[in-house]
């Protein structure tokens, strides 16, 4: 199932978003959505260096009611 689904958003997202590319941008986008779905901590590891996420900021949230 999941490889069955890995297969779909790679060509939804080459029809969709890839139109136009060049084959190695294809490429590359192809691996890049690879790597998300056949290794998810890898990918989450990546960007929180990429974005230099440390885990060190608490979010609040209020609400103001009129």
């Amino acid at each position: 199932m999941m490889i069955k689904r890995m297969m779909r958003e790679i060509a939804r997202r080459l029809k969709r978003m890839v139109f136009g590319w060049r084959p190695e941008g294809a490429a590359k986008m192809t691996r890049t959505i690879l790597k998300r779905f056949m290794s998810a901590r890898e990918w989450e590891k990546y960007w929180r260096k990429r974005l230099k996420i440390s885990g060190d900021v608490i979010l609040t949230l209020s609400v103001v009611q009129n």
